[in-house]
């Protein structure tokens, strides 16, 4: 019998991660002064701004390789992908914190969601292995 990637929770939390992911990116575009303080590193200069536009980049990027490995149904590199994801949110924690941010939380618990989403991928990728 098989199973509908579309019934497992690693799909939606896969969907779930790139939308967020599309949506800092557009933000980064539209008001990047105001995503820098949603991030918790406030921009002080007109010529930060470029940076936190990098970030941007990076998310889009992020957004678009989840997109594939979901329309591949993928579920192996989705889960490696989330979790290669996670130095990525400790160290945004970490900036933040240095940076005198007040959003440290958030940074570690996006880590959390991504350790939960790469342990969806692998029941996901049981259940198509059907271990």
């Amino acid at each position: 019998m098989s199973v509908s990637a579309y019934t497992l929770p690693g799909f939606w939390m896969g969907l779930a991660v790139a939308t967020l992911m599309y949506v800092n990116a557009i933000r980064t575009v539209i008001d990047p002064v105001s995503f820098a303080t949603y991030m918790g590193l406030p921009v002080k200069a007109p010529e930060s701004i470029p940076w936190v536009q990098v970030y941007g980049l990076r998310a889009l990027f992020i957004a678009l390789l989840v997109t594939y490995l979901l329309l591949r149904a993928d579920p192996e590199s989705l889960k490696w992908a989330a979790l290669f994801g996670v130095p990525l949110a400790l160290g945004d924690a970490w900036l933040v914190r240095n940076g005198g941010g007040r959003t440290v939380s958030r940074h570690l618990a996006i880590a959390a969601l991504l350790l939960l989403t790469a342990l969806a991928m692998h029941h996901w990728q049981s259940v198509v292995n059907g271990a």
